[in-house]
């Protein structure tokens, strides 16, 4: 079995231009491009240089970035404030700029109303006008929201209106080790 061939290490010219055909594909963080211009260069002070220069043409911006990723996290992927900004941690960005795009995202939005839109989206077992009798469905589900980063007020609020007991859900469903 041949050897895996290894890329070869770049100049700071080279360096920059693979920088750049990176940012074509996708974004990335300031640190994340880091690690990936870290396993290419040749000289580690080359690295700065290329991202201070992507910064300076604005081909690399760590706020647009966190708005757009917390955007898409809220929007789209229709997650609660915690997971957003977790989400924004991982992906090693300051923890100032993650929170503001964070609070940002978050602006005007009522948490109930996106729990509800989350369960109406991605908990099939929650049907709409159905009371859940089952209480392993309920604990599942708690389990499932707070995942998704939603408050554990709005969520047993949500799930009291979709239970069958609802005095179940007085306090918050114990863990059964089951997925």
């Amino acid at each position: 079995m041949p050897t895996p061939r290894k890329a070869p290490k770049l100049e700071a010219a080279a360096l920059y231009e693979y920088a750049v055909r990176l940012l074509s594909v996708r974004t990335y963080s300031t640190e994340n491009l880091r690690t990936k211009l870290r396993n290419r260069a040749l000289r580690l002070e080359d690295i700065d240089a290329a991202l201070e220069r992507l910064n300076e043409v604005g081909y690399l911006n760590d706020a647009r970035y966190a708005e757009g990723l917390a955007r898409y996290k809220v929007e789209g992927a229709g997650f609660g404030r915690t997971r957003v900004l977790s989400d924004l941690r991982s992906q090693r960005l300051p923890a100032q700029i993650a929170e503001k795009a964070v609070e940002e995202a978050f602006a005007g939005k009522n948490e109930a109303e996106l729990v509800d839109a989350y369960i109406e989206r991605r908990l099939p077992a929650l049907k709409p006008g159905v009371k859940v009798e089952d209480p392993k469905v309920l604990a599942r589900s708690y389990r499932r929201l707070l995942r998704a980063g939603f408050a554990s007020g709005p969520v047993l609020a949500a799930l009291k209106r979709r239970a069958a007991q609802p005095e179940f859900l007085d306090e918050a469903p114990e863990d059964d080790g089951e997925e």
